[in-house]
């Protein structure tokens, strides 16, 4: 379901085309978060592996707080499973 809204978000935009971005899948690229305060990403062989991870842990709570929504988003961000305009190949 996540690569599928991801396909919707860039359906008709130039990243559609581009096999860089690898719209309908996981990025094919590493890449970044931020241009001061640079994060390192998940690498793209291991975004399957914690994106999985992440939606067993998040589904297995039985009450789901405002804390677990922001913890999730976080994990989520860090990994950063698709491809973007921060692709460390162009550094």
């Amino acid at each position: 379901m996540i690569i599928e809204m991801n396909k919707i978000l860039k359906r008709n935009t130039i990243d559609e085309e581009n096999p860089m971005y690898n719209v309908g899948g996981f990025k094919v690229i590493s890449n970044i978060i931020g241009v001061v305060n640079v994060i390192n990403t998940t690498a793209p062989d291991d975004v399957e592996k914690e994106i999985e991870k992440l939606l067993k842990e998040y589904n297995s709570k039985i009450n789901i707080t405002l804390e677990d929504i922001v913890d999730f988003h976080f994990r989520f961000e860090k990994i950063h499973p698709f491809g973007d305009e921060m692709d460390v190949s162009e550094e």
